[in-house]
């Protein structure tokens, strides 16, 4: 398989971030770093969004069909490039289905759905956690969930008991 585009990166997880390499292929996408390998096709992408590390928003965070993210952060202008190369791909994925979220028409669908309960409290918060820039591999922007007890004093907590609850 012949290599597109390659370039230093970081793999930032919750444990920090690992140096290594970002290899872009026609089908997949690989990082190698001294002790870490992971390799993801193309087609296994269901949304890419930017994120920042240590307030620096040159990151892309990959969200796959199988529930995991990888979260690379690149040096400045790299991750427009790296977005300009899967959007000219020859994946036919890619070409029909790619895009970078609309942030705002995402989150309207996002809410009409969780009003009308199709969505959980929990996944609402989920895509509110996301589109805000929170990732479950830096610790530094971890999802937050609002705080919903009022009761901190008792040994045990009833949770059918309405009065435990903001």
């Amino acid at each position: 398989k012949e290599c597109i585009f390659s370039v230093e990166c970081q793999l930032v997880n919750i444990t920090g971030q690992i140096e290594g390499t970002f290899f872009l292929y026609e089908e997949e996408i690989c990082f190698r770093g001294e002790q870490k390998y992971i390799s993801f096709s193309l087609s296994s992408i269901t949304m890419i969004l930017y994120r920042s590390y240590l307030h620096f928003e040159y990151g892309l965070e990959f969200f796959l069909t199988n529930q995991k993210s990888h979260f690379l952060f690149f040096k400045k202008g790299i991750k427009e490039k790296i977005l300009q190369l899967l959007r000219n791909s020859p994946n036919q994925y890619l070409k029909q289905g790619l895009k970078l979220w609309n942030s705002k028409e995402f989150l309207n669908i996002q809410t009409e759905k969780w009003r009308n309960g199709v969505i959980s409290n929990y996944e609402y918060l989920m895509y509110l956690n996301l589109l805000s820039g929170r990732s479950f591999n830096d610790l530094s922007q971890y999802p937050v969930f609002p705080w919903i007890l009022t009761n901190y004093k008792s040994e045990t907590l009833d949770l059918d008991d309405e009065s435990n609850y903001r």
